[in-house]
């Protein structure tokens, strides 16, 4: 649940006169090197490893219920350790789909699927997370019972299947220029039929609901242009048309992997970007509205994108033309998530007054009309609206339009 880019949708900034001949981020090719890639799978197999651990889901607090509930004689002992309390409400096992990437052999998309031990959903959240960012930003490591979607999805019946994206996290990681929006697109199509066919822990989902953050909803633009396969789009943290005056700070925001700390001695290769050090809160974060220990997790848990997706996602975030934009080839339900004080959109001097009304004025003519869009405003909430203060209201609100949407079973 990290990724990177312009925050965690990749934003490919233009930087007139760098280089002749390019627009955005110009990453050198010299010294290129493969990185390592994680876990290889025979095709047509799908790795399963079971993760019951209270990190995920429940969270240090459900011994906290636990022992209340043993008190009064209704639920487990006061020894129950949490563990076994998340072993009872949600089953997590981890899995890697085996996917395609031109000239790359083995590689894999790495997730973990999240189901209700006291029901058999057939609908399943696929939870794409943005630029930097893993697959935590949707299980936040800490304080669960207020950042988890995975927890807040699951206790209202869903399943999920929060992933890594092609080039992040534990999934492959080849050479960054291959890591392209179209590369992604496919293999994040291919995770979805992996869902549908049964192929991830088992069970067939009918019903695949398409949950991104940032670059994880462009994502979904890049994916609905080619594949017709999902039931419902829940867009976070992204519309078409960022603030010209954050493109500059978002330039800045970024370096090659190879120049921060955390990732100079990974092998990664220099076309692979990151967030330099201390950039993060005033750019994914309304700093009033969130906590300082999760903005300083969230530099924790930073990851990479490659400058190659990165670019070519910029160029549909800057005011494009409505009618050639890929997002018009969604046809099904859609829902829109942005935080009142997400400095990508809203405010001085250049961006709009992030309201509902005038989000829908703006992003309408990027959806077909079969869309029938759907805002939700993120109170004080800045880019990274699952770890403001706000995210349980959020969430709320965002299962309620789910469950409005797309049955659970």
């Amino acid at each position: 649940m990290r990724r990177p880019e312009l925050s965690h949708f990749s934003l490919a900034l233009p930087r007139p006169n760098m280089y002749p001949g390019q627009g955005g981020i110009h990453i050198s090719r010299d010294g290129f090197a493969i990185g390592p890639r994680h876990g290889r799978v025979k095709k047509g197999k799908i790795a399963m490893t079971s993760v019951l651990s209270s990190r995920r889901i429940i969270g240090a607090s459900a011994a906290v219920i636990g022992l209340a509930l043993a008190l009064t004689g209704l639920g487990p002992s006061p020894a129950q350790s949490a563990d076994q309390l998340d072993k009872q409400t949600v089953k997590c096992q981890d899995a890697r789909v085996p996917v395609t990437v031109p000239g790359v052999s083995d590689a894999t998309i790495f997730g973990t699927l999240c189901t209700p031990t006291a029901s058999k959903p057939t609908a399943v959240h696929l939870l794409v997370p943005g630029s930097t960012m893993t697959q935590s930003y949707f299980d936040w490591p800490d304080d669960s019972r207020r950042y988890s979607y995975v927890r807040k999805a699951t206790s209202a019946g869903y399943a999920t299947f929060s992933i890594d994206r092609l080039g992040s996290g534990k999934s492959t990681r080849p050479l960054s220029t291959t890591v392209t929006m179209d590369a992604g697109a496919d293999t994040l199509h291919e995770v979805v039929t992996a869902l549908r066919a049964g192929k991830v822990g088992g069970t067939s989902f009918s019903k695949v609901i398409w949950v991104g953050h940032s670059l994880g909803s462009i994502y979904a633009w890049a994916e609905a242009a080619k594949y017709q396969d999902i039931d419902a789009f829940v867009l976070t943290a992204m519309t078409h048309s960022v603030k010209p005056s954050f493109l500059p700070l978002v330039s800045n925001m970024y370096h090659p992997v190879t120049q921060d700390p955390k990732f100079a001695n990974s092998g990664y290769d220099a076309g692979y970007l990151t967030t330099k050090p201390g950039t993060r809160p005033d750019q994914f974060f309304y700093t009033q509205g969130a906590d300082q220990t999760v903005i300083n997790r969230d530099e924790q848990l930073k990851d990479t994108v490659s400058g190659t997706e990165f670019n070519q996602a910029v160029a549909l975030i800057t005011s494009p033309p409505a009618d050639t934009a890929p997002s018009r080839a969604i046809r099904v339900p859609t829902l829109l998530v942005v935080g009142d004080q997400d400095p990508f959109f809203c405010g001085s001097p250049d961006g709009i007054e992030c309201t509902k009304q005038r989000i829908l004025e703006t992003e309408k003519p990027y959806y077909h009309s079969d869309a029938k869009l759907e805002v939700v405003i993120a109170s004080d909430s800045g880019h990274n609206v699952q770890v403001h203060r706000s995210s349980p209201t959020s969430t709320t609100k965002i299962l309620d339009w789910v469950s409005r949407t797309v049955p659970r079973s």
